[in-house]
Order: C-alpha cells, then sequence, then structure tokens
C-alpha cells in the first residue's frame, strides 16, 4: 500500500486567494507525515470571474509565497504543461506536487 495523498487536479484553483492558504493547511491536516498533495492551477497573475464561477491563477513565485503560508507543506516538484484538450491548446498550467513535513 502507498503513501495516502491528496489529488486537488483544477479543484483549488476555484478557492479565492484568501481562503487558498488557509484550505491547504486543512488538507495537510488530512495527510499522514510525508504524504503528497497535488494542485493544479491555471497560469497567470491574480483572480478573476469567468461564467460565474472564481478562478484563482498563479505562477511559480506566487505560489512559492503561498508555500510561505503553509508550514507543514513543502513543495517537492513544480511544472508547466500545457492544456490537453483541443480547443485549449494556448492554455498553460501550473503543477504542483508537495508533501507534508
Amino acid at each position: 500500500m502507498g503513501t495516502p495523498c491528496i489529488w486537488a487536479c483544477a479543484s483549488l484553483l476555484h478557492v479565492p486567494r484568501d481562503d487558498l492558504s488557509e484550505v491547504m493547511r486543512r488538507l495537510a491536516d488530512h495527510l499522514v507525515s510525508a504524504g503528497a498533495l497535488y494542485a493544479s492551477f491555471k497560469i497567470g497573475d491574480g483572480e478573476r470571474q469567468e461564467a460565474a464561477r472564481h478562478f484563482t491563477d498563479m505562477t511559480e513565485e506566487p505560489f512559492a509565497a503561498l508555500l510561505d503560508e503553509c508550514p507543514s507543506l513543502r513543495q517537492v516538484e513544480t511544472w508547466r504543461t500545457e492544456d490537453r484538450r483541443p480547443d485549449r491548446k494556448d492554455d498553460l498550467w501550473l503543477n504542483a506536487l508537495m508533501r507534508k513535513t
């Protein structure tokens, strides 16, 4: 059996930035020591509303600052990917893998 993890693919990006560190701390509370948390955000700066949905966009620097607010999580790796949907080829994603300390 592997280490338990949380897969938050394209979900935390709907949390307002002011609430995001608290949400991530709560998620970390549910991880065992060395448990993994994966999250992805659309590449960009700031927050926006689109079709009545909230988006918090990220780049590497704001994400690192967010992790500074979550002392029980440490960054393992971040990487960028293109959207896999044919009609969204221009959309880029920031992917982040973290571990509970």
